[in-house]
C-alpha cells in the first residue's frame, strides 16, 4: 500500500549525518516539509511511505541492512504487504532522489531482500 503517513510528533526530528564524516553539505530529513536536504538541493517527497523508508533507513544506517520483513513491520505496519510493494517503493525512492541530483545517497539492495542507506561523502573542495 504506497501513500501518505501519518508519523507521531514525536518522531518529527531533524536526522543529521554523522559529523564525523567530512561532508560538503550536511544531509538531513525535515520533517515539517517531508524532504530530504542537503545544501541547496531538496527532494520533496511529501508524507508519504518513500519519506517514511527513507526515514527509517536514515536512522538505521550505521546497523546495516535491514530485511524487507522488517521494513515491512516498522514502515507499513500491514504483515499483508508485498515484497513487491517494498521494491516499488524503493525504486520510486531512488528516481526521486536520482532527479533531484542526490547521486551521493545509495540505496543499497545487493544483500537478497535487505536493503540500507549509503551515503557518499562529497569531496571537501580544498
Amino acid at each position: 500500500m504506497l501513500g501518505r503517513v501519518d508519523l507521531p510528533s514525536s518522531e518529527r526530528t531533524d536526522l543529521r549525518v554523522d559529523p564525523s564524516v567530512a561532508v560538503k553539505h550536511t544531509l538531513h530529513l525535515d520533517s515539517q516539509t517531508f524532504a530530504v536536504v542537503q545544501g541547496p538541493r531538496r527532494c520533496e517527497l511529501g508524507n508519504t511511505k518513500e519519506f517514511h523508508l527513507f526515514r527509517v533507513l536514515w536512522e538505521r544506517r550505521t546497523k546495516g541492512y535491514l530485511s524487507v520483513e522488517e521494513l515491512i513491520r516498522i514502515v507499513w505496519d500491514d504483515p499483508h504487504t508485498e515484497k513487491n510493494t517494498v521494491q516499488r517503493t524503493v525504486s520510486n525512492l531512488r528516481r526521486n532522489l536520482r532527479r533531484e541530483g542526490f547521486t551521493q545517497i545509495v540505496l543499497d539492495g545487493q544483500q537478497r531482500n535487505h536493503y540500507r542507506l549509503v551515503v557518499n561523502p562529497e569531496p571537501v573542495a580544498p
